[in-house]
């Protein structure tokens, strides 16, 4: 196991090698770490497609003290870009940003894009869609108002109303001070009860209007309208992306990125979106020299009701043997 990466192992199955993640029913596999069994998911000519799909801060863009200095550097876009470009791999992003300010600071092409947790996105085929009341904005510039005045002199509190939602964030806020912005978010949220609700994260509290989808609603929608049997595997770092690791539970694969929080029951941790970079780049690499020398499943027909499956393993994997379909 590599360094700064981490393997929770799920618990046993009693199912039989047909139901591989290969055979398109996919599981999380018994040992190795998320690039080994990324390879062995995309070694096959008859792989399930894969659909990559990422948090944005914390996740693809380490966090920073202020939320308008973050990025996706020119160098992860550019392997992203190359891995979306690959036949039977998606790409998308899933985060708490607008629309908007996401894609600004992504700047990826052939990407699937959500923001504000999923109440509006952008597939790449150009294809958009905002799934909320422009009349609920009305509300949330409210409690702006009201909060800009309760708040007026608190060093370091930055407010983001990105259309149906308010961000709070107080990263930069002294921390004597922090239970202060709590209270006087959580006093405004009961003003407006049965109009907003509250979501938390990392140093950042949100006014959000109720009936709002969530980062797992964005994530079946996005499985819905990619290829039936499409394995995803999600990349997360804090409490938002809980609902996200439950949507693809029985169907992927959830990566918690970063140590700082204990996720239960997500299938691979690793320490960081630089752990993640080196993990997407050795994917890359795997993906670009497999179709000359990758695992192939050759067909043998022996009789009307049976095939014989013959695989022939690539270099550095087990060669998993003969199995038989009837």
């Amino acid at each position: 196991m590599r360094k700064g990466e981490s393997r929770k192992t799920p618990p046993r199955s009693t199912r039989s090698d047909a139901t591989a993640p290969w055979a398109g029913r996919p599981r999380p596999p018994r040992g190795g770490t998320l690039i080994e069994s990324l390879r062995r998911l995309t070694g096959w000519d008859d792989s399930p497609p894969l659909a990559l799909i990422f948090d944005f801060d914390g996740t693809l863009s380490p966090i920073v003290p202020r939320p308008k200095n973050a990025r996706l550097d020119l160098t992860l876009r550019r392997l992203l870009e190359r891995l979306a470009s690959r036949r039977k791999v998606s790409i998308a992003v899933v985060s708490g940003r607008s629309l908007a300010d996401l894609r600004l600071r992504t700047g990826l092409s052939g990407a699937a894009l959500f923001g504000n947790h999923g109440a509006e996105f952008r597939f790449p085929d150009g294809h958009e869609s905002r799934g909320f009341a422009r009349s609920g904005r009305e509300s949330i510039r409210r409690a702006e108002r009201a909060l800009s005045q309760k708040l007026a002199g608190c060093a370091g509190l930055e407010m983001e109303n990105k259309g149906p939602a308010l961000s709070i964030h107080y990263r930069r806020v002294r921390r004597m001070n922090r239970a202060a912005v709590r209270r006087e978010v959580d006093a405004v949220a009961r003003r407006y009860a049965g109009i907003v609700e509250t979501l938390r994260g990392k140093c950042v509290l949100e006014l959000r209007l109720r009936g709002l989808p969530d980062k797992g609603d964005a994530v079946r929608r996005l499985l819905r309208a990619l290829a039936p049997g499409t394995h995803p595997v999600y990349f997360g770092d804090d409490i938002t992306d809980r609902d996200a690791f439950r949507a693809v539970r029985g169907r992927g694969w959830s990566v918690q990125v970063g140590t700082g929080r204990g996720f239960r029951s997500v299938d691979f941790t690793l320490s960081g979106p630089r752990e993640l970079r080196r993990q997407l780049q050795q994917l890359s690499a795997f993906l670009a020299k497999r179709p000359p020398g990758g695992r192939r499943r050759v067909t043998k027909a022996t009789a009307p009701d049976q095939e014989i499956h013959v695989e022939s393993p690539d270099r550095g994997l087990p060669p998993p043997g003969r199995r038989t379909r009837d």
